[in-house]
């Protein structure tokens, strides 16, 4: 049997005995290298996370420092890159904000600088504009955004019958116009706050109206919009016209009862003079025949000026007939011209057409030949002997142009914005002499605007006139009719 050694049994068990120490110093060494290890990764880790954060405190404070991105971790690059935009984009709506406040503090002080006007000053305005709104002839209306009624002066308590106090805070509408007018003046108010459209601004117009009582009368009004800092409101001075319309009517009626009694034995003294002057009655002596010829000529200007009144009776009225037919307009001019070519004859005037062929539009043949002859008796009249009269017609796009040129005085300065006037003549001695009622170039002013028309004309004296009437134009369909009357 083998022995061991004692030494060698105290040996081991010494070594085995150490284990556990050694053991235990290798863990603490191993622990203290990884904590020293793990420092350091921190440290490499929390440092730009702490510059990014000494950099957002400074940002706070003011400072427009960017961080530079230089950690080695993308993370932590992506993070300083978006925080850099953050405070760039900052910075910049900051600036804006601070240059708006100063330009608002700049507008403050500019106001608060101005000098307010005087409580004195104001109350003097006030009762001043109160007194004129008074003392006016007409009343006189205010109205806010939404049609309500702000204004009503003494005047409108007269003619509407509503006091001031019942008047004001009522819808304009309800009180003053009659009950099928109220969508329209609605949809007037609908159109201002939707577009701004305010057609019927600061112009005198006619409108029906009611008092109190329901009973309705006309009335002429201007409407104007007064605007201030941040709103509006209407306001309208109105004058009743019913009066005046009523003497209109009670004259128009006159003229036209005693044109017609009139139209009858004229017809007659016309037609006996005409056969006397044909020696139905004999051959008269050169004298009765002067004579009788005077009053032939005067007895036909009165046949003219009461066809002309009883035209005019019916175009103001309302009851002028058209007949709307498509005409072609050379064969009209054909028959205007031949027509006048009589008394051209008797200026010593010569009477020449020139018209296009595809001159063609829907016109009552016997008005628009009415306006044509009109528009040549007077250039013939003011024309001298051996002149000439043109009479143009030609189409142009879907237009037709008519003109009527003469060269002959010309119209005076004066005159032109009366020329269209009803029993307008100019005040020249000449064209005195030359006769007309006055009517002719009124009755054809509505005879072309009746047919969608316009009528004008240029003019300087010594050179002569033009007048020239513009149509619309229309296919051209076959003229039967006014080419059977030429023929």
């Amino acid at each position: 049997m083998l022995s061991v050694p004692f030494t060698f049994f105290l040996e081991t068990f010494g070594s085995a005995k150490r284990l556990p120490l050694d053991l235990l110093w290798i863990g603490i060494a191993s622990a203290a290298l990884f904590a020293l290890i793990g420092f350091l990764a921190g440290r490499r880790i929390t440092r730009p996370l702490s510059a990014l954060s000494q950099s957002i405190k400074r940002s706070r404070d003011g400072s427009t420092e960017k961080l530079v991105p230089a950690s080695g971790y993308h993370e932590i690059d992506e993070l300083t890159n978006s925080f850099n935009a953050l405070i760039s984009d900052l910075f910049k709506k900051n600036s804006a904000l601070t240059e708006m406040n100063a330009s608002l503090r700049r507008c403050t002080d500019e106001k608060t600088l101005e000098p307010a006007p005087a409580p004195h000053i104001v109350s003097f305005n006030e009762k001043r504009i109160e007194s004129i709104i008074e003392l006016v002839q007409d009343a006189y209306i205010a109205i806010d955004r939404n049609g309500v009624v702000t204004d009503w002066n003494s005047q409108s308590e007269k003619m509407f019958g509503w006091r001031k106090h019942e008047a004001i805070g009522q819808i304009l509408s309800i009180l003053v116009l009659p009950e099928r007018f109220w969508g329209a003046y609605q949809n007037l108010i609908s159109n201002h706050h939707e577009d701004g459209r305010v057609d019927f601004l600061n112009r005198r117009m006619e409108y029906t109206v009611v008092d109190r009582v329901g009973k309705e009368f006309q009335i002429e009004a201007t409407i104007g919009l007064v605007t201030a800092e941040d709103s509006y409101f209407f306001s309208a001075f109105v004058h009743d016209i019913s009066e005046r319309r009523e003497n209109e009517r009670m004259k128009t009626e006159f003229i036209s009862t005693v044109s017609h009694e009139l139209r009858t034995p004229l017809t007659s003294i016309r037609a006996s003079l005409s056969m006397l002057a044909g020696d139905m009655a004999g051959e008269l002596p050169a004298d009765a025949r002067t004579l009788l010829h005077i009053a032939h000529g005067g007895c036909e200007r009165l046949v003219r000026l009461v066809n002309d009144i009883l035209d005019i009776e019916k175009l103001e009225s309302g009851k002028m007939k058209y007949d709307m037919v498509g005409q072609s307009l050379d064969v009209l001019g054909k028959l205007a011209c031949d027509a006048m070519q009589g008394f051209a004859s008797q200026y010593q005037v010569n009477v020449t057409l020139h018209c296009d062929a595809s001159a063609f539009a829907r016109v009552d043949r016997d008005r628009l030949i009415q306006v044509v002859t009109n528009l040549l008796s007077n250039a013939i009249k003011f024309s001298a002997p051996g002149g000439i009269v043109a009479l143009q017609i030609r189409r142009d796009g879907n237009s037709i142009h008519m003109s009527v040129v003469d060269h002959g005085a010309g119209i005076p300065e004066g005159f032109r914005d009366r020329v269209f006037q009803k029993f307008a003549q100019a005040d020249a001695t000449d064209s005195r002499q030359k006769g007309g009622t006055g009517l002719g170039l009124s009755i054809c002013k509505n005879i072309v605007e009746e047919h969608g028309g316009v009528i004008s004309f240029a003019s300087e004296e010594g050179i002569g006139t033009t007048f020239n009437v513009e149509l619309p134009a229309a296919e051209m369909e076959v003229d039967i009719e006014n080419k059977a009357a030429l023929l």
